[in-house]
């Protein structure tokens, strides 16, 4: 609606932060609801099944991308201020994308 594009690429950066860093232990042979009941500050109780899938969902190398593609769309949103939103149109579409292709 009224919220600024960036915030929202900041929001999705830090999550897909938090699931690289996850995914690490994940990758270390930790269940992924162990990871999440062991982070700290702990995700709300309502988030912990969607949380344990995306860490199913997702592999590192997507995770990579992710970041990547995170990363220029900062970038992008913040060199060219009018088209952020559609900058993030087009990230929010292509991590759809990654995650359907994983």
């Amino acid at each position: 609606a009224s919220i600024n594009p960036q915030q929202l690429l900041a929001v999705l950066t830090s999550h897909f932060a938090s699931l690289r860093r996850w995914r690490v232990e994940v990758d270390g042979g930790r269940p992924p609801r162990a990871v999440l009941e062991s982070v700290k500050p702990k995700p709300h109780f309502s988030r912990i099944g969607q949380l344990e899938q995306q860490l199913r969902l997702w592999s590192e190398p997507a995770l990579a991308t992710a970041a990547d593609r995170l990363l220029q769309a900062t970038s992008d949103s913040r060199r060219k201020p009018a088209l952020a939103e559609t900058v993030l149109r087009r990230t929010t579409l292509a991590l759809c994308m990654i995650a359907a292709t994983h």
